[in-house]
């Protein structure tokens, strides 16, 4: 088990749908994060999943001028399974 933290650059609204209504009904939907980091220079691939993701946190909005958007989810994993080394 562990913690971390979902970023990425906002382009639609679907993942603060989902989490604000798992939060407002109080049941929470089984999500898994993949995550792929890509080597330079050899194009190898490293891809872990998480699992048993319970969010910790929600950002409703967050506003900076002239920037994109990005977005924090905080949250805790109470599995994960390396799926392709370096």
């Amino acid at each position: 088990s562990g913690e971390g933290t979902l970023v990425w650059l906002k382009v639609d609204s679907d993942v603060l749908k989902l989490i604000s209504e798992a939060y407002l009904s109080g049941v929470m939907p089984e999500i898994t994060i993949i995550t792929a980091h890509t080597q330079k220079g050899t194009n190898k691939v490293e891809r872990l999943a998480y699992s048993n993701i319970v969010v910790t946190e929600i950002m409703l909005a967050k506003f900076e001028k002239k920037t994109k958007t990005e977005m924090e989810l905080p949250f805790q994993f109470g599995n994960f399974q390396v799926l392709e080394t370096l």
